[in-house]
């Protein structure tokens, strides 16, 4: 708990400019109870490295049975998108959960553009129908689940403040997969065969997706002081920037 707090508080000085001190009033003495092991991930623009990101590589790189990812937003990086095909081209069960419709055409066809190769290397993955589904989860093998606010895709990764816990619980582990399993039962599973067939928008979502990794990846040599995350927000998914001068995105 303690760790949330510091998290929080430090969200909130680099927010608001503020300066909360760090008292026995935010911090007060608490019971301990319960045996799992908790580990806590945070990373944001004010980062020195992604460390949600490496939390999720390592944990897909050790996994030995299973990967079930629930996500909203599924734009990975390089490494995350070459650890998912490693890992189900080593024989493990890698299930990821989207939604059917996303709640942006754009982030859509840029997810989409992932699935065939994925696919080829044996992700199963599903589209969910009931809803919007917009769990960020991940349990591999029976001992580890990852709960938090950071989605699979590369804002998540270096742009917003996200914080995910590590639980290394059987119990939890169990009732995550559990739940999983349940979503998937209102979820539609591709083909590889069906999703080739359909053709049409790799190409451009592809194009899209490249622009805004070198967009996000420009954001990272600045600080929050040099430049309009709102304007920039608004270039990235609007295409305008709402400036007289115009907007530019930076390239890495």
């Amino acid at each position: 708990m303690h760790t949330l707090q510091f998290l929080f508080m430090g969200d909130w000085n680099f927010c608001a400019e503020a300066d909360l001190p760090i008292t026995h009033e935010f911090f007060p003495d608490i019971p301990v109870s319960g045996k799992d092991l908790v580990q806590i991930a945070a990373s944001g623009p004010d980062s020195e490295r992604s460390s949600i990101m490496l939390s999720y590589l390592a944990a897909i790189n050790q996994a030995q049975r299973s990967v079930y990812i629930t996500t909203p937003y599924f734009i990975p990086n390089e490494a995350i998108y070459n650890a998912l095909q490693q890992a189900a081209l080593s024989g493990i069960d890698v299930r990821l959960l989207v939604p059917g419709l996303s709640d942006s055409r754009l982030v859509n066809l840029a997810a989409s553009s992932f699935y065939e190769d994925l696919l080829a290397c044996g992700v199963k993955i599903y589209r969910y129908n009931k809803g919007f589904v917009h769990a960020k989860t991940m349990v591999v093998d029976d001992n580890l689940s990852v709960v938090g606010t950071a989605n699979m895709d590369i804002r998540s990764f270096d742009f917003n403040f996200e914080v995910n816990a590590f639980v290394y619980s059987r119990e939890m582990n169990w009732k995550l997969s559990e739940a999983f399993l349940q979503d998937c039962l209102y979820a539609g599973q591709l083909e590889l065969g069906d999703w080739r067939a359909r053709g049409g928008g790799r190409a451009y979502a592809r194009r899209w997706y490249g622009c805004s990794a070198r967009c996000y990846k420009g954001i990272k040599k600045y600080s929050s002081k040099d430049f309009d995350i709102s304007k920039m927000y608004l270039y990235l998914h609007h295409g305008r920037s709402d400036d007289r001068e115009g907007g530019k995105c930076s390239g890495g």
